[in-house]
């Protein structure tokens, strides 16, 4: 998740605002709703929305300049990285 928000920094506004509200959103969530609701043996489903959701930001995103396109190429693949290790892919 830090590698993600400190990716974001980098992005044009809306999209790097944008990004880094749901980064946090989704930190908070797995906080306070995910993890108890795995502590009682129940199986969350909002953050893996909410991944889909920081997913289509992240797609609707248009790289103008070489130096964003690379930029943006590795955050998907670090974003691609966590959702392999956190099984929203």
């Amino acid at each position: 998740m830090a590698v993600l928000y400190r990716d974001s920094s980098s992005y044009t506004e809306p999209s790097r605002s944008q990004l880094r509200k749901q980064l946090r959103e989704y930190v908070v969530q797995i906080i306070h709703q995910a993890w108890p609701l795995q502590q009682r043996g129940e199986t969350p489903s909002a953050d893996v929305k909410m991944m889909y959701t920081f997913q289509a930001t992240l797609n609707s995103f248009e790289p103008l300049t070489e130096g964003q396109k690379v930029l943006h190429a590795e955050t998907r693949h670090d974003y691609d990285r966590l959702s392999w290790l956190t099984g929203c892919d």
